[in-house]
């Protein structure tokens, strides 16, 4: 992974209990966070890699989010405003 490279897994909780009522946690991925620094497409193969987490995430039905070195506020506030809505429809 390229050097100032993040990514972070967002998931929910679920409770439940196995067939002998043994209580168990299972955590759902609901959205991956990429942040991209400043390194993270000086080799061709970044571009290959992301295409196969935003696949890998897109059968999953996992939101992946992509958050690049250069954003500004505005950017910011719509990339929360997207996180917040992901984490809404799944309560």
């Amino acid at each position: 992974m390229p050097q100032n490279e993040w990514i972070f897994l967002i998931a929910q909780k679920q409770k439940g209990r196995d067939k002998e009522n043994n209580l168990f946690e299972v955590y759902s991925p609901i959205a991956v966070i990429e942040f991209q620094g400043r390194n993270h497409n000086k080799d061709n193969t970044s571009y290959e890699r992301d295409a196969v987490k935003k696949t890998v995430c897109d059968k999953a039905g996992i939101t992946f989010i992509e958050f690049k070195e250069n954003y500004d506020d505005v950017d910011f506030k719509l990339l929360s405003k997207e996180l917040i809505g992901v984490i809404k429809n799944e309560k």
